[in-house]
């Protein structure tokens, strides 16, 4: 009965918000919430520029609280939102999330937030490194309560099938960084994933998964995480021809000298 309810309320906030909603021009950035739990299962698509963004900016997601939470059980958020590049620049390809993500009382359960993107086509270079990073603040959470967060780099330049797995085929998935709650009200956490080698397919997507897991919380008090976490990609860079030419043509030199000072020193 729950999740008849629910869809019927995604089905009306979608009809209304359609027919308010001017022509904007589409963006391959997405976001996905999920909720487990009681009521949970049903995954929340939130594309660039649609009408759950508010910000029309293509590669910026700043989503609609009010109508996102109207179709949450388990959870609410305050804030939330998502940034990308693609297709990239000279210094890097990355893509972020951020947000603030409350129990409600008496609920329990996990929440996950996706945020994913395609058609990256720089930095070029010899080889490329993907890094993961996360950050948090816990307030009003049980200690043993957890974020977690992991990136992927998608050789197949494909938005994720979801739920995402633990190891997509042809994909790269950094370490996963665990960060959880102390004693400490509040308390903050923060820390990289080891930096992953990955394929120098172009043009390639990349996206990251964040799962929030909290419990306590009180009137006028809700258990809370703040977070963010980010997916970076870099390049060593290429030599510039006129660089290469260069390097190349004092190689000789360097050889020349170096077997004249074995001579002399013999």
């Amino acid at each position: 009965m729950i999740r008849l309810r629910r869809m019927a309320l995604l089905m009306g906030v979608a009809c209304t918000l359609g027919l308010f909603a001017v022509e904007a021009r589409a963006g391959s950035l997405e976001m996905i919430v999920r909720e487990s739990g009681p009521g949970g299962g049903i995954d929340i698509v939130i594309p660039d520029a649609a009408p759950l963004d508010t910000d029309p900016t293509i590669g910026v997601i700043n989503v609609n609280t009010a109508l996102l939470n109207a179709m949450l059980v388990n959870y609410q958020f305050t804030a939330l939102g998502a940034n990308s590049n693609s297709p990239g620049s000279a210094a890097n390809g990355f893509l972020s999330q951020n947000g603030t993500a409350q129990l409600l009382l008496g609920q329990t359960g996990s929440i996950s937030i996706i945020a994913a993107d395609i058609d990256y086509s720089q930095p070029v270079g010899l080889s490329r490194t993907m890094a993961s990073s996360a950050s948090n603040t816990f307030t009003n959470a049980t200690a043993g309560n957890s974020d977690t967060f992991r990136s992927w780099f998608n050789g197949s330049n494909t938005l994720p099938v979801i739920p995402i797995p633990p190891n997509p085929p042809g994909e790269t998935p950094s370490p996963l960084v665990n960060l959880v709650s102390s004693a400490d009200n509040p308390n903050s956490q923060g820390a990289d994933a080891a930096k992953t080698l990955v394929s120098l397919a172009t043009p390639y997507g990349l996206s990251n998964q964040k799962i929030i897991t909290l419990t306590g919380g009180s009137l006028g008090a809700l258990a809370q995480d703040q977070y963010a976490g980010s997916t970076t990609i870099t390049a060593s860079v290429i030599p510039e021809p006129a660089s290469m030419a260069l390097m190349l043509g004092a190689l000789p030199v360097l050889v020349f000298g170096l077997m004249r000072w074995r001579r002399v020193a013999a």
